[in-house]
């Protein structure tokens, strides 16, 4: 029995008797409690038998970071220009990743783990969740270094570090979301992690990550601005790393820009659970 089935068979068998919760608030509560469990059981056993542990897991982000920094400071000189270009880099690099690989590792997810999904009667819907979960774990670790690494490069703390918060909550909404609807369609069409993986490596390019929303000729900006990733990034740099920097509104050419994003993300999670709502009862058969 694998760990995380045992976790399962353990929260199982912790919950109280009868097949259906008490009320809808036992029921949620048993929800995230196992949500909780699975995302606990991954994050330490990627890191079993490990010497140096979380360490790898920063430093990826880390390593693209000193590759991206170099060749466009000192090779191509693309961020002369921007104001503390570092500490933008760095956060954009860890913000984008935690969004690629939530989404890349739910793709399979259900089907990884066939066992638990035929096995272990419970809500599926925690499976992702509980992928985005682990991810967040490692997110909000490497962000206590990035916010480390900000403070000592000369970058002023200011009241709009509470921002920061809000920006992460939207990125785990859109993060989440997309990760459990590319899992249920994955399900039915193998295809959908091939695919995924290219258009993240096109939303990495088309998100200002390398580089700002200033480096973006004007005329781009309302269509650079629907992507809800641009509009995060752009946020948090105002916020944590430039003051003077122009905020998503602004960037966007307004307020009333920010909505169709806003609408995006909405969209992509109102989808996410009528499809899973839809599709839940046949998963067990098909993978």
């Amino acid at each position: 029995m694998s760990a995380s089935e045992a976790s399962v068979r353990a929260s199982e068998a912790s919950a109280l008797p009868g097949a259906q919760p008490a009320s809808p608030i036992e029921g949620s509560r048993r929800f995230f409690e196992l949500t909780a469990i699975l995302a606990i059981t991954q994050f330490k056993l990627r890191y079993y038998g490990n010497v140096l542990g979380y360490f790898w897991t920063l430093a990826k982000p880390l390593l693209l970071f000193g590759v991206l920094y170099v060749a466009f400071t000192e090779f191509v000189r693309f961020g002369g220009g921007i104001e503390h270009y570092a500490a933008y880099l760095i956060t954009a690099i860890v913000l984008f990743t935690y969004f690629s690989e939530t989404t890349i590792d739910c793709v399979t997810c259900l089907v990884d783990k066939e066992q638990l999904v035929r096995k272990i009667p419970m809500p599926l819907l925690a499976i992702p969740l509980s992928m985005s979960l682990d991810a967040a774990i490692t997110l909000l670790l490497n962000l206590i270094a990035v916010l480390a690494f900000i403070a000592v490069s000369g970058v002023e703390i200011t009241w709009r570090w509470l921002e920061l918060p809000l920006i992460v909550g939207v990125l785990v909404v859109l993060s989440t979301a997309t990760g459990a609807l590319l899992a249920n369609l994955y399900v039915f069409f193998r295809d959908t992690r091939p695919i995924w993986e290219v258009m993240a490596q096109l939303f990495f390019w088309a998100t200002p990550v390398i580089y700002v929303i200033a480096n973006v000729p004007a005329n781009l900006h309302h269509l650079v601005m629907l992507n809800p990733l641009a509009v995060l990034m752009t946020e948090m740099r105002h916020a944590l790393i430039d003051p003077s920097a122009p905020s998503a509104a602004s960037a966007a050419g307004g307020s009333i820009w920010l909505v169709p994003p806003a609408l995006i993300v909405l969209g992509v999670l109102g989808l996410s659970i009528a499809m899973h709502r839809r599709v839940a009862p046949r998963i067990a058969e098909q993978v």
